[in-house]
């Protein structure tokens, strides 16, 4: 997964000098397709008084379309190649959804930033996607890795997370656009994947005992049309529309395939804010609107990528990825005791259709297990009590601004 920030041995003078080239970027046509209907089985869940709302998203050629084009095409188109254009000139805006996004993410900021703590961690075991932090030859730094997430929840709170402020947003995603031009053209360049994991410090038994547990598993859910070509440590292109779409998917689709746990109960008409404003973001950050996945919400695309992608990786996960996934949660460990690695491991999978987990969780240590214990309780509890989900609320605005002010010179409102 790529987190939306810059290293902090990065010259960014010389970013900009790069990001300054002319590049060729692709022309095309928005598609104008009509969307119909959802066929995902969700009536549990959805609220039948949004029904006209849930019908204008499914349209099974356009999911075919769009997937096939995501795992043939974008793995082989840069990242960058739509450019950076003001919001006036996206033209399928709607700035209604843009307020309707801050309603939502004042009303479930701590199972938002728990969500995406999860996918960021997930995510990570999608190989073309961690190759960018891989040649860092910097993930096994936890500190480091902590200041990566922290830098992506400033940038992405400058843009309709608490107020409107365009100029802000553009300029920070700007310099994000910079950094993955320098990413891409620089560091790609510096050392191969292989010779980097050389280098890392994989010899504990653990890492490989748990990578094995995962992979046994999981190795029972059918993945088998997953394109296992495209899910590598050598990318043909780094950094390309695929691993950004990756990304993007891993912001809104944990707490779309899970709304249960996170106490949504309609998808569709509670997180069209959300997803819109992650579509604003992808096309920010140069996703092609051929290639976004956000731009008309699909159940059963998401699925899709969730299921051949994701749980594909996880599948396959090994050692290196085991110390990605492990740097980057031991930085909340030391912050936030109850989030071990294993236990979010085996929580964030307890949804999974079919999976039962026995392997990990003999991996896991008493405390693992206990932590697993006080996450549910953590989770249902704000499902359960609006009080609490405020309360929750206002302790995390609070805690995320301490660590702004302890690792980055900015707060969380400016």
């Amino acid at each position: 997964m790529i987190i939306i920030s810059e290293d902090t041995d990065t010259d960014y003078n010389e970013a900009a000098a790069i990001h300054s080239e002319e590049p060729e970027f692709h022309v095309f046509e928005e598609d104008n397709v009509q969307v119909q209907g959802d066929k995902i089985e969700t009536a549990q869940m959805e609220n039948t008084s949004n029904k006209s709302a849930r019908e204008s998203c499914d349209n099974d050629k356009v999911d075919d379309d769009l997937y096939t084009a995501l795992i043939t095409k974008a793995p082989y188109v840069p990242g960058d190649v739509s450019p950076l254009v003001p919001l006036d000139e996206i033209p399928w805006i709607d700035k209604s959804l843009i307020e309707h996004s801050i309603s939502f993410h004042k009303k479930h900021l701590t199972q938002l930033i728990l969500a995406n703590t999860a996918a960021l961690m997930f995510g990570f075991a999608v190989k073309p996607n961690s190759t960018v932090i891989l040649r860092t030859g910097k993930l096994h730094n936890p500190e480091l890795s902590f200041h990566r997430y922290l830098s992506t929840i400033q940038r992405i709170g400058k843009f309709f997370l608490f107020t409107i402020d365009e100029a802000k947003a553009f300029k920070a995603f700007d310099t994000v656009r910079k950094m993955h031009a320098l990413a891409s053209k620089k560091k790609m360049e510096s050392a191969s994947p292989s010779s980097v994991t050389e280098t890392l410090d994989l010899a504990q038994n653990w890492k490989k005992e748990l990578a094995h547990a995962m992979q046994a598993d999981l190795k029972h859910i059918d993945t088998s049309a997953a394109p296992k070509d495209i899910l590598t440590w050598d990318p043909a292109v780094p950094v390309s529309q695929f691993d950004m779409v990756i990304t993007q998917f891993g912001f809104i689709g944990t707490m779309w395939l899970f709304p249960r746990v996170f106490g949504i109960k309609d998808r569709y008409e509670e997180m069209k804010g959300v997803i819109h404003v992650w579509a604003i973001y992808g096309r920010l950050l140069g996703i092609k609107d051929e290639f976004s996945i956000c731009i008309k919400p699909d159940a059963q695309l998401y699925d899709k990528l969730f299921q051949n992608i994701v749980v594909e990786s996880l599948k396959t996960m090994d050692e290196t990825v085991v110390t990605i996934q492990s740097a980057f949660m031991e930085a909340f460990t030391k912050r936030i005791p109850f989030m071990t690695y294993k236990s979010m491991l085996y929580t964030g999978l307890q949804e999974l259709e079919g999976y039962e987990g026995d392997n990990l969780w003999n991996l896991m240590s008493y405390w693992d297990k206990i932590s697993v214990k006080i996450l549910q309780l953590w989770m249902w509890s704000m499902r359960k009590s609006s009080i609490v989900r405020f309360c929750m609320n206002i302790s995390t605005a609070m805690w995320i601004q301490f660590q702004f002010w302890m690792h980055l010179p900015t707060s969380l409102w400016e």
